[in-house]
């Protein structure tokens, strides 16, 4: 791939100032219409800053312009087989003039606020440019003026470093949304782990036969909190108020080709404030291990703890001029117990239905209890005949229900 070459790199910052420039003026945010133009070649910049330009250059005799030039402080390339890497630091001198100083630092320092966070990163014919801009440094002395006007200027300088990689994946390339929103974060780490059960005894050859069982695991993130994303907000506020059974759509991107999605919740968190610095804090996800609902009277709970229990009654029967006895099935029933989780300050409106039934012993009346886990859906028809509330100081409550087949179906 090609390596860009200081003029090359000019030609794209005067491009992206032209419409920075643009934009900043046709919004009222500057006052003054610039027109920047780049060179790494001295003698090219010596004849922009003397006027000795015209229309051969791209640029009307008549224009006044913004001239800069641009220069490879350092370099460095990685030499590998898999992928194309390589660094370059860049500086640049600008030469605006001394009447329109004031718009100048506004759109300067915008273009370095924008290169540091909204274009920090680009694509570019096939490399991925991760960029670092410092701050430009304005000098204080006047120069004459030597293009016949009677415009001082004034020099600015800027220093940026461009990273350009090709085949390979970086932070940079990693996003991570709850429920769809885009979070940013500063660390993440997770680990995913699998039981193996030994289904058959090893052979001859050594190997055994396995059913592989994937365990929960725990993403751990540490993030910024910023009030203006309403997920930052969300998890933080969760966390403070020790919300840990709410469920989260997780979904991480890496590169072009990973795109994982799955359920979640907050298992953990913490906030650790050392002065003076942004506010970060931590939070432990935890992957829901099944894909698991279960609705009481169609309503969603939040369950943690399902049981059933089903049995068929039989009878002995020995016929005449036989020896041996058979079983007769007379009739099935079955039992389902239930924890659901109790938040008394956030009741649900199933948790309050079953809670007001227990608490004011009301049982008996009809019910329906469907689970969903994974291609399991099935529906029963019961009734409630045990309720039972259960909490302990400043702990979490649960109530814990129990339901038998009702008669009448």
């Amino acid at each position: 791939m090609k390596i860009y070459r200081p003029q090359e790199i000019a030609n794209k910052v005067a491009s992206e100032l032209n419409d920075l420039a643009v934009t900043l003026y046709e919004n009222q945010t500057i006052l003054t219409k610039f027109v920047f133009k780049g060179t790494a070649d001295f003698s090219i910049y010596e004849r922009y800053i003397t006027g000795e330009y015209n229309l051969s250059d791209g640029i009307d005799d008549q224009q006044k312009i913004i001239p800069f030039i641009i220069g490879s402080i350092s370099a460095s390339q990685e030499a590998e087989d898999y992928y194309t890497r390589y660094e370059e630091e860049f500086g640049i001198r600008f030469y605006p003039y001394v009447n329109e100083k004031n718009d100048f630092e506004v759109l300067l320092r915008e273009y370095v606020n924008l290169e540091n966070t909204t274009n920090r990163v680009i694509d570019l014919d096939g490399y991925r440019v991760e960029k670092i801009t410092g701050f430009p440094a304005i000098d204080d002395k006047i120069y004459p003026p030597q293009d016949g006007s009677n415009e001082y200027r004034f020099h600015v300088e800027l220093g940026f470093i461009w990273n350009f990689a090709s085949g390979i994946v970086t932070s940079k390339d990693i996003n991570v949304y709850i429920d769809n929103q885009l979070v940013p974060y500063n660390t993440l780490s997770f680990v995913v782990e699998k039981r193996n059960i030994n289904t058959l005894s090893l052979d001859a050859t050594g190997i055994a036969r396995y059913l592989s069982s994937v365990m929960p695991f725990n993403i751990v993130m540490s993030l910024p909190y910023l009030e203006d994303n309403p997920k930052s907000r969300e998890l933080f506020m969760d966390a403070w108020g020790k919300i840990y059974n709410k469920k989260y759509t997780l979904r991480i991107t890496v590169g072009q080709y990973v795109d994982y999605t799955d359920e979640v919740f907050l298992s953990s968190a913490s906030v650790v404030d050392i002065r003076p610095s942004i506010v970060n804090f931590e939070v432990a996800l935890t992957r829901v291990p099944k894909k698991t609902e279960i609705l009481i009277d169609t309503l969603v709970a939040p369950v943690l703890q399902f049981n059933i229990k089903s049995e068929s009654q039989t009878n002995s029967i020995v016929n005449i001029n036989e020896e041996q006895s058979k079983e007769l099935h007379i009739s099935s029933n079955f039992s389902i117990s239930l924890s659901v989780a109790v938040d008394e300050n956030d009741l649900d409106p199933i948790v309050t239905s079953y809670l007001t039934k227990t608490l004011e012993r009301n049982f008996g009346g009809a019910s329906t209890i469907q689970l969903k886990r994974n291609n399991i859906d099935i529906t029963y028809d019961v009734i409630l005949i045990n309720g039972e509330y259960e909490f302990s100081v400043d702990s979490n409550s649960t109530l814990d229900l129990t339901f038998v087949k009702r008669d009448d179906i």
